[in-house]
């Protein structure tokens, strides 16, 4: 009866500790596989941050604010064209004319043979703002005209009648006559039919002006959105790194009590199944804190995406300075 009673003893002893080996080699196993692909905290070191700091380098990277700047620049450029529809425009231009006849050709007495003309001109203008235009133009125009002059010998009166260049105070035909001509000009348009006033004239321009004053608030609520994301995920950054403090508090605390609570086992004061319970805190708090810790890294790559900060440094924690 003993040596029955020994063995219904030993049996069940020895099945349990042969179960119990391989369920110790894979819950080893099973940790080395979560350590090495494990889904805890990745950040190694930290990087602190202000918040003036964030904004000046999100401003700098945000391509929403730089495609908004760009736009008001063109908006503004585009208005400042306009503009210059309105603007004074100068205006000059030259001429030089020739024209002879060949030496061959049989020309009649006193007429034509060669000319030059050599003229210029300075011209001011600017669109009104009733819709017309007005312009100021001043030039000069130098000719000089050579005559065929056939003979000096003929009677004197007769040459005097037929010389077009006249004559020298001895009677005698000029071969060149010399001619000079300044002219100054004043010219106004003003459409009637399409009406007549400045809503007509400068519709482009406030046009214009309208959507640089769109592009510009479109930029200023780009800018100011921007902003507004930054603090608020500064600050739940800054929450959120307040708590993996408190939580990493909470676990010191909870394992200085297990010490306590082993140093009071052996002294005999506590039983010992008080180390239970704290045992158990501690393993509440330790997912706690890795809870925290998942939840600021998290908050970290956030802030990183709304700044415009690389996102390949998932080891580089910012936390608020």
């Amino acid at each position: 009866m003993r040596t029955f009673v020994l063995g219904a003893i030993l049996v069940p002893a020895a099945l349990a500790i042969a179960d119990a080996r391989p369920r110790a080699r894979v819950a080893q196993e099973d940790a080395d596989v979560d350590q090495e692909d494990s889904d805890g905290p990745e950040a190694q070191s930290y990087l602190p941050l202000k918040l003036d700091e964030l904004i000046e380098v999100a401003v700098r990277l945000s391509p929403d604010v730089v495609r908004a700047k760009i736009d008001r620049v063109a908006a503004k450029d585009a208005a400042e064209g306009a503009r210059r529809d309105q603007a004074w425009v100068a205006q000059a231009n030259a001429e030089m004319k020739r024209s002879a006849l060949a030496e061959d050709v049989e020309a009649p007495p006193f007429s034509v043979v060669a000319e030059n003309t050599v003229s210029g001109a300075l011209g001011l203008g600017r669109n009104l703002p009733t819709g017309g235009n007005v312009q100021l133009q001043a030039g000069v125009q130098r000719q000089n005209i050579e005559y065929n002059v056939i003979s000096r010998l003929r009677d004197t009166n007769t040459s005097q009648a037929q010389n077009p260049a006249g004559t020298d105070p001895q009677g005698n035909p000029y071969d060149f006559l010399l001619r000079n001509t300044t002219s100054l000009r004043a010219t106004l348009k003003q459409p009637l039919a399409r009406g007549f006033g400045p809503s007509v004239a400068l519709a482009t321009e406030k046009k214009a002006d309208l959507y640089a004053s769109e592009a510009t608030i479109k930029a200023q609520l780009a800018a100011e959105e921007m902003v507004r994301d930054l603090v608020v995920g500064y600050w739940d950054l800054a929450q959120a790194s307040y708590e993996v403090d408190v939580r990493a508090q909470s676990l010191e605390l909870a394992q200085k009590q297990d010490q306590l609570t082993h140093e009071q086992m052996r002294a005999g004061a506590v039983p010992a199944t008080a180390l239970n319970a704290v045992t158990y805190e501690i393993q509440i708090r330790q997912e706690a804190l890795l809870r925290a810790q998942l939840e600021l890294e998290q908050k970290s790559l956030e802030l990183r995406r709304k700044s415009g900060l690389e996102l390949g440094r998932r080891e580089v924690l910012m936390r608020p300075a």
